[in-house]
């Protein structure tokens, strides 16, 4: 799981706006087919990880934005909606409207500066430039799963920066690859690795042993309090009824109907 998020990040530090990138579309298309899959795939190894040259050889940043809220909701109709909403960094550009108490974003701080460095020392990536009308590089990783004959199954989403994927990524195995409930996926320990800077961080609650077996394979580790992300998700279970959660590693988060 963490060698397939370093390869992600990896490939996602190349991505921007295809309305204005040329090839991203392509570029798109091919890190989604099976052939690209199987490859990295035959990269990963259980006795080692890589240099980060391997996952991102052109060393581009990857922002972190921590500024979001994120909802879930459905119906019995099978409509569903997940829902991030976000100022980008904390209380945004800290500006309020004095008329309606409104915090003003500060989106335009996604995009990556020409010539700039960000914070760790990597290059900007240039498809992520600001341009007129351009959309900045984000980390929304608002997600709806359905079952093979196409009903809604499962709908999450996760606040958090860049640690959105991997929490989100991280609530969607639990419940389709472990069936957890709703519940048991958001409470379960999360590890988060972006790749840059180099390290896989684990929640004070994650085994040990898995921790250990990771510094085994050459990963730098570092443990972090909960509520570094914050997700939401929604079952549908084989009775019609709904299995919901909220995040527990946040107080103001346990409010939910059905």
């Amino acid at each position: 799981l963490d060698e397939a998020t370093r390869f992600g990040y990896g490939f996602r530090a190349s991505m921007g706006d295809p309305l204005f990138v040329e090839g991203m579309d392509e570029y798109q298309a091919e890190i989604l087919n099976a052939t690209t899959a199987a490859n990295v795939r035959h990269l990963i190894s259980d006795t080692h990880t890589l240099n980060v040259s391997a996952y991102d050889p052109r060393g581009l940043e990857i922002k972190n934005t921590p500024g979001t809220s994120q909802v879930v909701t459905a119906d019995s109709s099978g409509m569903a909606i997940s829902l991030t909403t976000t100022v980008n960094l904390l209380f945004g550009s800290q500006l309020i409207v004095p008329s309606t108490g409104v915090i003003m974003n500060n989106e335009m701080n996604d995009f990556s500066i020409p010539g700039t460095k960000n914070a760790f020392g990597l290059d900007p990536s240039e498809s992520n430039f600001v341009r007129p009308g351009k959309r900045p590089m984000s980390s929304i990783s608002c997600t709806i799963a359905e079952n093979p004959d196409g009903s809604l199954y499962f709908v999450t989403g996760s606040a958090g920066g860049s640690r959105i994927i991997t929490a989100t990524l991280q609530t969607l195995w639990h419940v389709l690859d472990q069936n957890m409930t709703a519940a048991e996926a958001l409470a379960a320990p999360r590890l988060h690795d972006q790749l840059s800077p180099n390290y896989v961080s684990f929640e004070y609650a994650y085994d040990n042993q898995t921790v250990a077996y990771m510094k085994s394979l050459g990963h730098n580790v570092t443990w972090v309090a909960p509520g570094q992300s914050t997700a939401q998700c929604l079952r549908v279970l084989g009775n019609g009824t709904f299995d919901v959660a909220s995040e527990p590693r946040q107080l103001n988060s346990g409010a939910y109907a059905v």
